[in-house]
């Protein structure tokens, strides 16, 4: 019964994983139409400013996520 249950439970861990990779999967897809793609823009990514920063973080972020 014990090792039912912990099978059962890592089952439901699998399936809460994946969801997790689908959401930001879309999200990245949403990201890619919406936001800017600094690095196509040869921006150099030393001076950008803080809000280009935190686009540039939020979409590597978002990427990450969604590749596991």
């Amino acid at each position: 019964m014990l090792l039912f249950n912990i099978l059962s439970n890592t089952r439901m861990l699998v399936e809460v994983i994946d969801m997790k990779q689908q959401f930001f999967k879309i999200i990245a897809v949403v990201n890619k139409v919406l936001l800017p793609s600094f690095t196509k823009q040869k921006l150099d990514l030393a001076k950008i400013s803080k809000f280009q920063l935190a686009v540039f973080g939020w979409r590597l972020y978002v990427t990450k996520q969604a590749l596991g």
